[in-house]
């Protein structure tokens, strides 16, 4: 007997399987040089000023993303800082914090900072790595779609075992929840996605940090466009009365790099605390591959903490 599905606010950081057919376009170029850098007491500039006595100039030190293009000189080798911003925090503190298991604080602090640098010299490398003030350093590397052969069937997802040959969805599916779609951006004005009373696209702006757009409200892939027609679309769909936030980090090629990634959550991170303000609830899906690295992993547990702190969390697994 098929019993209705109730949508509870949940985050779902979702390592998503799905399939899509990619146009052909030239991928998200990546320097070889490039690196993500943790600092912690001052920004990477000043952190690499420091180490090194170099002289900076800083562009628009007062920007809420700080950005910046300096050279820090030692020797003749040379360290180009491309852009840093304050780490990726929830901004929840002391005990509240579920992830404060390790005996460390793991609190927001404005004296930890993300930059993405370029490091010609490999000891150079190797001479920040070693600095106290150097939390992580790893690869700006490549981010890719996630595919797969296998997708659960809506008529599976309606009651708590087996099939019954049909999907009953509740009415009122998804209603108050902003699914945010970390990927190629959503097409807008796909009929999926068109408020079946009132005919208005269900598709917010979203963001964008693939080079020269600024929305997320369009997909030259369609990889996007497709998982959010899996989570939300009027035919396939499971949260129908939702709304759909795109978030763009890779290109029509379906590539991207980490730096997006952690422009991206630091973006979520805020949209989701000021729009639970306004009694929205949350759901996060990344559909993307890449290397392992400790700097994705604390920007996305941080992004798990604001949506569990700022609304309810059940887990789907």
């Amino acid at each position: 007997m098929s019993v209705t599905l109730r949508l509870t606010i949940f985050l779902a950081i979702i390592l998503a399987s799905l399939v899509s057919s990619a146009p052909t376009a030239s991928p998200t170029s990546i320097a070889k040089d490039e690196y993500i850098i943790e600092t912690i007491g001052s920004d990477p500039a000043s952190v690499i000023n420091e180490i090194f006595l170099a002289v900076l100039n800083d562009d628009d030190g007062d920007s809420p993303r700080r950005r910046l293009q300096a050279t820090a000189l030692r020797g003749s080798k040379k360290i180009i800082v491309d852009s840093y911003m304050p780490r990726p925090s929830a901004s929840v503190s002391g005990d509240d914090h579920p992830l404060n298991s390790s005996g460390r604080s793991l609190t927001a602090s404005s004296q930890e900072f993300i930059g993405l640098i370029r490091v010609e010299d490999d000891g150079d490398l190797q001479y920040l790595r070693n600095s106290s003030k150097v939390l992580n350093i790893i690869k700006n590397d490549e981010i890719r779609l996630s595919e797969s052969t296998s997708s659960w069937n809506l008529d599976r997802i309606d009651q708590a075992f087996g099939m019954d040959g049909q999907f009953l969805p509740s009415a009122e599916l998804g209603r108050s929840v902003d699914i945010y779609v970390v990927d190629t951006g959503i097409h807008r004005t796909h009929s999926e996605f068109r408020n079946l009373t009132t005919g208005v696209s269900r598709v917010l702006d979203g963001a964008s940090f693939v080079s020269g757009e600024t929305l997320g409200a369009s997909d030259c892939n369609s990889h996007g466009t497709h998982v959010a027609s899996i989570a939300a679309g009027n035919t396939f769909g499971i949260a129908r009365e939702s709304l759909l936030v795109p978030v763009k980090i890779m290109d029509c090629a379906g590539r991207g790099n980490v730096w997006n990634v952690l422009q991206a959550v630091t973006w979520m991170l805020d949209s989701v605390r000021n729009r639970t303000k306004e009694g929205r609830l949350a759901v996060i899906n990344l559909s993307l591959e890449t290397s392992a690295n400790v700097v994705i992993d604390r920007a996305v547990r941080e992004l798990v903490i604001a949506v569990g702190f700022y609304g309810r969390v059940a887990f789907n697994g």
